[in-house]
C-alpha cells in the first residue's frame, strides 16, 4: 500500500504496539502518528484539517 510513497510511513509494528497499549489503558479512540496533529486542526481549522486529507483533485468527486 506505501510502496512509491515518499511521504511519512507507519509500520504495522509501530501501530499494533500504540493500539495494544491504548486499549489496556481502556482508551478507546486511539490517534497514531500524525492523526495527533490532524485531530487539532480538525477542531479549530476544519477547513485546512480537509484540505491536508483531500487533495484539491477530488474535490469534485467529494462535492458531488
Amino acid at each position: 500500500m506505501t510502496a512509491g510513497r515518499n511521504d511519512k510511513k507507519l509500520s504495522s509494528e509501530e501501530l499494533v504496539e500504540v493500539l495494544i497499549s491504548a486499549l489496556r489503558k481502556d482508551q478507546y479512540i486511539i490517534r497514531v502518528g500524525d492523526t495527533k496533529a490532524l485531530y487539532v486542526v480538525s477542531r479549530f481549522f476544519p477547513k485546512i484539517a480537509f484540505g491536508l486529507v483531500n487533495p484539491k483533485a477530488s474535490y469534485k468527486v467529494l462535492e458531488s
